[in-house]
């Protein structure tokens, strides 16, 4: 709806991701799958913050984080393992919807 917005908060936010709570880091990566906007140095940059705080995010959190970036079809291999990992020491945290979107996001 309005890529030229998109495209600059992308900018704005990649340099600034470490002032990022694992909440922002999430819906960030969620808003530019949902909105199908190209963003791959943005999604980069998040992975890159994401990884080594992945035990500060929630089971809502980590689910969104992999479900955005099966739907935006953008693979980040040491992000993929460090998600699983998580999940799967964090797994009876997880509720059905966290359950089936991380399990969504894994058959994708």
């Amino acid at each position: 709806r309005a890529p030229s917005l998109l495209t600059a908060v992308a900018a704005e936010s990649a340099p600034r991701l470490q002032a990022f709570k694992p909440l922002e880091l999430a819906n960030l990566s969620w808003a530019y799958a949902t909105a199908r906007h190209a963003a791959p140095s943005l999604l980069e940059a998040i992975a890159g913050e994401a990884t080594p705080r992945l035990g500060q995010f929630n089971p809502q959190q980590l689910s969104c984080l992999a479900w955005s970036y099966a739907k935006a079809g953008h693979a980040n291999a040491r992000l993929d393992a460090a998600v699983a990992a998580e999940a799967c020491t964090r797994r009876a945290a997880f509720g059905p919807h966290q359950l089936s979107a991380i399990a969504w996001a894994y058959a994708s």
